[in-house]
């Protein structure tokens, strides 16, 4: 007996040791594939990528680091090369910019925000002509007002106070003038019967800064400043340089051939491009999209090492601020049928996550069995507390393929820490990945169960 109760001790004892050095393995494992995508985070977002777009050619230098790291772990390009070449037209801001108010140097982005679409300026002392609220909105006053100061318009900046009293009184003329200037974004000529070489708005609820999705100049500039900076200055030096122009640009693909049903694709997306700069500040680009591409990048090295039973193709596409440019251009270009497409997963926004995931298209018909599969997955690996459905939206890389009738989600997390949205704030340091590995296993355990149905 006493032979047998040894024997039973050793062995659990084996066993116990065997269980904890499996559970240094997963932990060291987690931890250094956490550090992994750290590392692309932080490479993605650094100052030498110039915020992934235009400026500087950002955007090539981080699609040559995704090549780089398709080659380093054995994935190999869709076609003959990672690189898919497109053009589109495109705003660029030089480094030179400068606006000065009483000598006091403006803080970019947080004292001011230029249009993207903005004509070039190098003006200083540049008239500022101060127009109220109530003579802004009515027709007769405005036209008399722009009659008055019509030899001065042409060189002058009309200053709109969108935090005077007035407005304040009034928010339906509030709401009436801001709808009326999201009009006239639209038109290449400021549309007033002399129309002044731009326009300042003053105010303290910033619009979310963005590139210019339209492909023609304007004959005007447009600024967005702090209404305090603005308090009675009747003079900016604003100086700086935005040339619109072809742009050249890549999408990087890559892929992993399945082991059973090689022409059937799943696919995962995520844009690698991000705002660039303005002027000498950048925009890192984190959580927007950094965290996406990083993901899809792992699930590239993953699948690698364990094959599917259907193909996957990997894409990280330019050109999503600009418009979703490089994912319309594969779905117009596509390098495989998109009727072979099984499913396309996006991800974008993928930091966080404390509050669960948001799955957009998830409500199509095309798509419904497939959510419903991966709320299952997490009902048993509680990976995030809930994931949320919202219908098909245009607002990311998933939509062209939607578009022609492709099953396509978009996935992001909600809540947690990450970087504040299209802001020089999002940065590496500020993202949370304390749940990436349980999304990752989440999405990993998700796609078994998709290809393992069928």
């Amino acid at each position: 007996m006493k032979k047998y109760r040894s024997i039973s001790i050793f062995l659990l004892s084996k066993n116990l040791l065997l269980v904890l050095l499996l559970m240094v393995i997963f932990v060291h494992s987690h931890a250094r594939d956490s550090l992994v995508i750290r590392q692309i985070i932080q490479d993605l977002s650094a100052p030498c990528m110039h915020g992934r777009s235009i400026s500087h050619k950002g955007d090539s230098i981080a699609a040559n680091y995704i090549a780089r790291f398709f080659e380093k772990y054995h994935v190999r390009p869709l076609g003959e090369q990672y690189l898919q070449p497109y053009t589109f037209p495109a705003f660029a801001m030089s480094d030179s910019v400068h606006v000065v108010a009483r000598g006091h140097v403006l803080d970019p982005f947080h004292d001011f925000r230029i249009a993207p679409f903005s004509r070039s300026c190098n003006i200083q002392g540049a008239k500022i002509l101060h127009v109220s609220g109530k003579i802004w909105t009515t027709p007769k006053l405005r036209e008399k007002w722009i009659n008055k100061h019509e030899k001065i318009l042409p060189e002058s900046f009309i200053f709109l106070d969108f935090t005077s009293s007035f407005f304040k009184k009034h928010p339906n003329k509030a709401q009436q003038a801001q709808v009326e200037m999201q009009q006239w974004k639209r038109q290449a000529t400021f549309p007033l019967s002399h129309s002044p070489f731009g326009i300042v708005i003053g105010t303290r609820q910033w619009s979310v800064f963005g590139l210019s999705h339209t492909d023609f100049a304007r004959d005007y500039a447009m600024l967005e400043v702090n209404a305090k900076v603005m308090k009675g200055v009747r003079n900016l030096d604003i100086i700086f340089e935005n040339q619109l122009q072809t742009h050249y640009t890549n999408n990087v693909i890559a892929t992993v051939s399945g082991t059973c049903f090689r022409d059937s694709f799943l696919v995962f997306t995520a844009h690698y491009d991000h705002l660039g700069r303005m002027g000498k500040l950048y925009f890192p680009g984190a959580h927007d999209n950094a965290s996406g591409t990083a993901t899809v990048l792992a699930l590239a090295a993953y699948y690698q090492q364990h094959p599917s039973p259907y193909s996957m193709i990997f894409c990280l596409f330019s050109g999503e601020e600009a418009g979703l440019r490089g994912s319309k251009y594969f779905v117009q270009n596509s390098p495989i049928p998109l009727s072979s497409i099984k499913l396309v997963i996006n991800l974008d926004l993928f930091c966080g996550g404390d509050e669960g995931l948001v799955a957009v298209n998830s409500t199509s018909g095309i798509t419904r069995d497939y959510i419903q599969r991966l709320q299952q997955t997490n009902q048993v690996q509680q990976a995030v507390p809930i994931i949320q459905q919202r219908p098909n939206a245009w607002n990311s890389d998933h939509a062209p393929f939607a578009e022609q009738n492709v099953p396509a989600l978009f996935l992001y997390t909600a809540g947690g820490r990450h970087g504040a949205y299209h802001s020089p704030e999002d940065t590496s340091e500020a993202c949370s990945l304390d749940r990436w590995q349980n999304l990752f296993a989440l999405i990993t355990s998700w796609i078994n169960e998709i290809t393992d149905s069928k």
